[in-house]
């Protein structure tokens, strides 16, 4: 993208989840609540415009294991012993 002349995508970052944020709009369809074109922190349009497919897969697999990863710990500390 930069060779190309084109902006950065996410000018935001933050605490670190311009990654995640990128990925989000590379392997999540448009149109998703989570990633809708009109996002405020990255130009969906122009980043995937760049995008490779293998990008592509490994946006879906961080995508993927970041949404597991929060619904099993907000399901676990339901199951957090009380002391």
């Amino acid at each position: 993208m930069a060779e190309a002349g084109a902006p950065k995508s996410c000018p935001i970052d933050i605490m670190g989840l311009r990654v995640f944020t990128i990925a989000n709009a590379i392997s999540l369809p448009v149109g998703n609540p989570l990633n809708h074109r009109h996002d405020p922190f990255i130009d969906v349009d122009t980043v995937r415009k760049y995008v490779t497919p293998t990008e592509k897969r490994l946006g879906l697999i961080l995508s993927l294991s970041i949404y597991t990863f929060l619904t099993l710990t907000i399901v676990a500390s339901f199951y957090i012993p009380d002391k």
